[in-house]
């Protein structure tokens, strides 16, 4: 992504060894499309599927993702 002008890459000021990542003007013109594709999968994953469902589905990934973050927290913090 990098190669392709998408990305930029810049060292994490407070932590030498970090690096953050910066969307660039090309890649944020691409965002809206990528959105309507994103929108366009979602619908046909989670065609006849019942709203509730849906509903719960994303609930429950909202938290794995939660925990995810959390644990990698615990990991960079016993790292130091």
């Amino acid at each position: 992504m990098e190669k392709k002008g998408l990305i930029i890459r810049k060292t994490d000021s407070a932590d030498k060894r970090a690096k953050k990542l910066f969307l660039t003007d090309k890649a944020k013109s691409l965002e809206m499309e990528l959105r309507e594709i994103q929108t366009k999968w979602v619908c046909a994953m989670t065609k006849g599927m019942e709203q509730d469902t849906i509903d719960s589905f994303s609930k429950q990934i909202d938290i794995m993702v939660e925990r995810a973050k959390e644990l990698n927290q615990k990991e960079r913090e016993e790292q130091e």
